[in-house]
């Protein structure tokens, strides 16, 4: 008993035209963006055998075992006694984690009822271009019991109402998140990216790295075997992405772990690393394509400069400060002109439109990251101090996306952060206690 305190491969196919697709659909479909990557559990715990208590709940071998066919079956893996034994702690801790997430959804009086229910399946039939007969018809074929599949999105929804209720209201996004985001976004399609997919393997208790690493090479090679990528991550992964197939979007050095970041350049595209440890766990990461820098330089701003000219007695770094304290009362392109029309020097202009590669380098790395509205530091340009705002911006070769493209991403991560901090303080709470033999 076990209580709660406890160099590259290449795949056969990224992605295989069976009707395994199907089922990975069924699962992908039921995915909460903010949930992790595993079906909920069913509720028949009745069954003689538990496998683990969670509170006042049983999951019972019964239940470990239904569950254990579900996911091999929506990752296309092969069946096999090895590869049940190895994923079952996976996915003991996903049935021990959904529990809570019904529990909560219990103590907060969220119901679901079955007309919910019949409406997600009705969907799901729809998105495979089937009635909800052919459905059923097709999940009975592949020996999922329907109960089951219910039970599961009965948890998912359940989850779905919890994080409305709770954390919805706790995500704000201002205007300088996005600007930041958008600056972010701007330098980084000037660096060489990756489209990565990524299969995470957290390691909770550091003496289970190496049984956590054996899953992950042996996950690796069901995938070099033909196993879908995205199918595959979406039963398995905990990563961020594992609701999207392991998708982490575009990546540039610099944004993941120093160990991943090593070995990106090296895996080639359509090509999976082997297992990477990092503090956290054990990654495989996939590359779906490689994207070579933009060039910033046919990007044409709108500027406006503000010039402290020399002054009697005063030295290049009080001129600096004057300039500093001047910035502090600009907060718009208005205010700049203001400023302009006020200034003793007539060095002070508006530059009009100007292309980022004409620039001289102090200039152009001044202004290459502002946002429109937003006024540069202080530039030392010898005898002299500078101010520039950027008043309007025409991307050239760089795509950005909307506003609310960038706001509608920064809540998802967020409220994804949340829901996970939500997770783990429900763990911590409850009593847990496993059983890894059936008795």
């Amino acid at each position: 008993m076990d209580s709660k305190k406890h160099a590259t491969e290449k795949p056969k196919t990224m992605f295989r035209n069976t009707k395994q697709h199907i089922v990975k659909a069924i699962f992908l479909a039921i995915a909460f963006s903010a949930s992790l990557a595993f079906a909920a559990p069913p509720a028949h715990a009745q069954v003689a055998g538990i496998a683990a208590v969670v509170n006042d709940d049983v999951i019972s071998f019964s239940d470990l075992r239904d569950r254990m066919a579900i996911a091999i079956s929506a990752a296309g893996l092969q069946d096999s006694e090895e590869i049940r034994a190895r994923l079952q702690p996976q996915v003991v801790q996903t049935l021990i984690d959904e529990k809570l997430k019904l529990q909560e959804a219990k103590r907060l009086e969220l119901q679901v009822t079955e007309e919910e229910l019949d409406e997600e399946l009705r969907l799901m039939a729809e998105r495979n271009s089937m009635t909800p007969e052919g459905f059923a018809s097709m999940i009975n074929g592949l020996g999922i019991p329907m109960s089951s599949l219910r039970d599961q999105m009965r948890a998912d929804v359940a989850w779905r109402k919890v994080i409305q209720a709770r954390l919805n209201r706790q995500v704000s996004i201002s205007k300088d998140d996005i600007a930041i985001r958008r600056d972010q976004i701007r330098q980084q399609q000037t660096q060489t990216a990756y489209l990565v997919q990524e299969i995470f393997l957290p390691v909770d208790d550091p003496s289970q790295s190496q049984q956590v690493e054996a899953l992950a090479r042996r996950l690796l090679e069901q995938i070099r075997q033909g196993a879908p990528f995205v199918a595959v991550a979406a039963q398995f992964s905990r990563g961020v992405g594992a609701q999207n197939g392991g998708s982490l979007g575009w990546v540039q050095p610099g944004q993941l772990a120093p160990e991943l970041d090593a070995i990106l350049p090296r895996i080639g595209v359509n090509r999976i690393s082997p297992p990477v440890r990092t503090q956290d766990g054990w990654h495989l990461l996939a590359i779906r394509n490689v994207r070579e820098p933009k060039a910033a330089e046919n990007t044409k701003v709108s500027l406006k400069q503000l010039i402290f000219e020399p002054v009697e007695g005063q030295s290049a770094s009080e001129r600096i400060a004057a300039a500093a304290t001047a910035a502090k009362n600009i907060a718009d392109c208005d205010a700049m002109q203001a400023a302009i029309d006020a200034s003793s020097s007539n060095l002070s202009s508006d530059m009009g439109e100007v292309t980022l590669g004409n620039l001289n380098p102090t200039f152009q790395a001044a202004v290459s990251n502002l946002s429109v509205g937003q006024i540069s530091a202080p530039l030392n340009l010898g005898e002299i101090a500078a101010l520039v705002m950027v008043c309007g911006r025409e991307e050239g070769d760089l795509t950005l996306p909307s506003d609310t493209e960038i706001e509608n991403t920064l809540s998802l991560e967020r409220l994804d952060l949340l829901q996970k901090r939500y997770l783990r303080d429900l763990r911590s709470a409850a009593y847990i206690d496993r059983r890894t033999a059936e008795e």
